[in-house]
């Protein structure tokens, strides 16, 4: 008996010690899960024009069913979420967290980290992530 609580413990904690990885990087033109939401990137740029500062062309959906990820409507059955250009520093919020643009490499991937968490409360500051 004891032995069966000791295994039930160990397999509880080991699943609430699971998180996603604080750092992403989305391949152009495949749509990843991150943080339960759906991200496509279209373009990535490593200099654009006369900024000459990485950016990114993102859409992202949240509240997608895992199984809408192979699909060609990705977003589910809303309409296709609008696109918008990141630039790095920018953050895009994924359902309870904040993730941030750090890098573009080759025009083929874009790197983001998990930066901020949202507030649980309304009047709450974000929280900044380790």
């Amino acid at each position: 008996m004891r032995t069966a609580f000791l295994l039930i413990t160990a397999v509880v904690l080991g699943a609430c010690a699971r998180t996603e990885s604080p750092v992403v990087t989305v391949e152009k033109g495949k749509v990843a899960r991150i943080n339960g939401c759906h991200v496509l990137l279209d373009e990535a740029y490593e200099a654009y024009g006369a900024r000459r500062a990485p950016r990114a062309l993102m859409h992202f959906a949240c509240g997608v069913p895992e199984s809408a990820l192979g699909e060609k409507e990705w977003w589910g059955q809303s309409h296709q979420p609008p696109g918008f250009t990141i630039d790095v520093g920018d953050c895009m919020p994924l359902d309870n967290t904040y993730y941030c643009l750090e890098s573009v490499v080759d025009a083929a991937s874009a790197t983001f980290r998990a930066t901020y968490k949202k507030p649980t409360h309304p009047l709450g500051n974000l929280e900044r992530m380790q």
